[in-house]
């Protein structure tokens, strides 16, 4: 019987014990993979010969995640988001079904529920921006389109929280097209229908991030084609139609990255499969023929100046302002070019109003035949830009 019990307290200690080492692992563990991550960092770093001062990513690591416990806090994330469906993040929110939701304090969510629409004095200054862009380009025998990539949540709707509910209005995108001349709505492009129609067919955004999926970008391209088809007719224009889509299952996106969950959360995408060979190339862009609104150091990610050339010289020039977006496109309306100059558009706001992207000397520069300006719909809930382009 003695050696009953003394077996049986051996057993509570060994029980014991493994709880310990597993509790100790659960704290360490985070730590050696943060050294290991940081020491790979800057082995790489040193190879590349862009060296940082002996050890400083190490001690930023511990500063940071181990005593400032970052890894607690993306522990905490993942559990609100995935337990909860809720989000840590305020410009965050978490949808059905795990949609995400990008909602920026001034682009967030008045403009979803409507609260917030055009004054009329805004929409005269609309009036006006159209107006000018419009002549200012048809005396430089310039093909200008407005491109509006249309917010995740106008496609889909139905997967935000059922508490989040909307005013039986207008959206200010609906004021916007409404309040257009005639002579300029050829010169707008509303990608919603088309991207309603591609939702209801196949997955168009990413559920974990803000963007349309390769997928969603291809039906935009379509209807950009289609109309710039109508602003300069040719064979120019025809679209890239050998390509096949198929779904993948992917990494989350920058929502997810957001909320700490990127390694928690998965997603769907398309890879696309091209039936015939893409004719153009990336080529340098010389900073001296770039424009004076494109002279930062500094841009976000993906957003530094590019340009694409073909061996086509029969095909237009062109100039795209864009934002993050216009990434996706990409892939296909460089083909449609003989050279294409990329610039992150100048509609990322200052003082709460959009800029003007007209960037003069850069146009006058490429001296381009067709002009592209691409904006997110959430920039419309800003004050509108300066009507004068010069």
């Amino acid at each position: 019987m003695a050696e009953n019990e003394k077996e049986r307290k051996g057993r509570n200690r060994r029980g014991e014990w493994a709880i310990i080492v597993l509790f100790l692992a659960v704290l360490v563990m985070p730590f050696l993979g943060g050294v290991w991550r940081t020491l790979v960092h800057e082995i790489r770093t040193c190879r590349t010969g862009h060296m940082a001062p002996v050890g400083s990513t190490f001690l930023h690591y511990v500063r940071n995640d181990v005593l400032g416990n970052t890894w607690l806090r993306n522990l905490y994330s993942r559990l609100v988001v995935v337990g909860f469906s809720s989000s840590p993040n305020p410009a965050l929110m978490v949808g059905r079904d795990g949609w995400l939701y990008l909602f920026w304090e001034r682009e967030s969510l008045p403009y979803y529920r409507r609260t917030r629409p055009f004054s009329q004095e805004d929409l005269h200054i609309w009036r006006k921006v159209l107006h000018n862009r419009r002549e200012w380009f048809e005396r430089r025998d310039i093909v200008y389109l407005m491109v509006v990539a249309p917010n995740k949540s106008a496609i889909y709707p139905q997967y935000m929280p059922k508490r989040i509910t909307r005013a039986d209005r207008p959206s200010r995108l609906d004021q916007f097209m409404a309040n257009l001349a005639d002579e300029d709505r050829k010169i707008v492009l509303d990608l919603r229908p088309a991207l309603e129609k591609a939702a209801a067919e196949r997955i168009a955004y990413f559920k974990t991030d803000s963007h349309w999926n390769p997928y969603g970008a291809y039906r935009a391209y379509l209807e950009i084609m289609k109309r710039l088809a109508e602003l300069r007719p040719g064979e120019w224009a025809e679209p890239i139609t050998e390509i096949a889509f198929l779904e993948v299952e992917c990494e989350a996106g920058d929502l997810a990255a957001m909320l700490k969950s990127r390694e928690v959360l998965r997603d769907v995408s398309y890879w696309a499969d091209w039936k015939v060979k893409r004719k153009a190339r990336k080529v340098v862009v010389a900073r001296e023929r770039l424009g004076t609104s494109q002279t930062g150091d500094r841009w976000p990610d993906g957003a530094s100046p590019s340009a694409t050339e073909t061996d086509d010289p029969s095909l237009p020039r062109g100039v795209v302002i864009r934002d993050s977006f216009f990434s996706a496109l990409m892939s296909y309306v460089p083909e449609h070019f003989s050279r294409c100059v990329y610039v992150w558009s100048a509609n990322f706001m200052a003082q709460g109003q959009m800029r003007n992207a007209i960037d003069v000397k850069l146009i006058d520069i490429e001296n381009p035949d067709i002009v592209i300006e691409q904006f997110t719909e959430r920039y419309l809930n800003y004050d509108p830009p300066d009507p004068d382009i010069e």
